[in-house]
């Protein structure tokens, strides 16, 4: 597979991506901070990786409680990054 990101924007990305999801684990009791915390990735991530629907899908996701238990943000981010689309659709979202 071809990566649609370029690598310094990718590992910057992936460095946003994993911190927020390990972060995340102990702070989920704490809903204000965990909401915090994925509206940050969010911006981060949009900054870095470009528009992408997305990262708006993981942020809503994020904010039932228990989801963050699992790595959505870097699921993303690894998504993105070979894909660079949403599954089912033609046209890219990402340039690379």
């Amino acid at each position: 597979m071809r990566l649609r990101v370029p690598p310094l924007r990718l590992a910057a990305a992936l460095l946003v991506a994993v911190t927020s999801d390990v972060v995340a684990w102990p702070l989920e009791i704490a809903v204000p901070l965990t909401v915090a915390l994925d509206l940050a990735t969010a911006a981060a991530l949009w900054a870095i990786m470009g528009r992408s629907g997305w990262l708006i899908g993981v942020l809503m996701a994020e904010a039932v409680p228990g989801v963050g238990l699992v790595p959505l943000w870097t699921m993303v981010v690894v998504g993105l990054a070979f894909l660079g689309r949403l599954p089912g659709r033609s046209a890219p979202q990402l340039k690379p």
